[in-house]
């Protein structure tokens, strides 16, 4: 590497480090980006939970249906005209996910 190379290389560097001491964070909290992935990562958690609590009485209630794939779950689901979180239709793998952020049993 040329000499100007790593001058250049070493002056980002430091600024990079002052940029993450002006942002004053909290000791442990890493840089800005680092905290706002955190930020929105949990935003994401609460929405995912938020959705499995909607989805579940309806899930039951397609179990009590005798339904107890996740396969037949999820066609009872797209049956009512319901949709994923992300507006997709439902597969098996979909209902295994929302159980398993419920801690609910898996249908066999």
């Amino acid at each position: 590497m040329p000499d100007g190379a790593a001058h250049v290389s070493k002056a980002r560097i430091k600024a990079a480090r002052a940029l993450g001491q002006q942002a004053e964070c909290a000791p442990g909290e890493g840089a800005p980006a680092t905290h706002a992935r955190r930020k929105g990562a949990e935003a994401n958690r609460r929405k995912a939970d938020e959705f499995m609590r909607e989805m579940l009485p309806v899930i039951e209630a397609i179990r009590r249906e005798g339904k107890a794939s996740c396969n037949a779950i999820a066609l009872g689901l797209n049956q009512r005209g319901l949709r994923t979180a992300r507006g997709g239709a439902w597969t098996g793998a979909a209902v295994r996910a929302v159980l398993n952020r419920a801690g609910a049993s898996e249908p066999a």
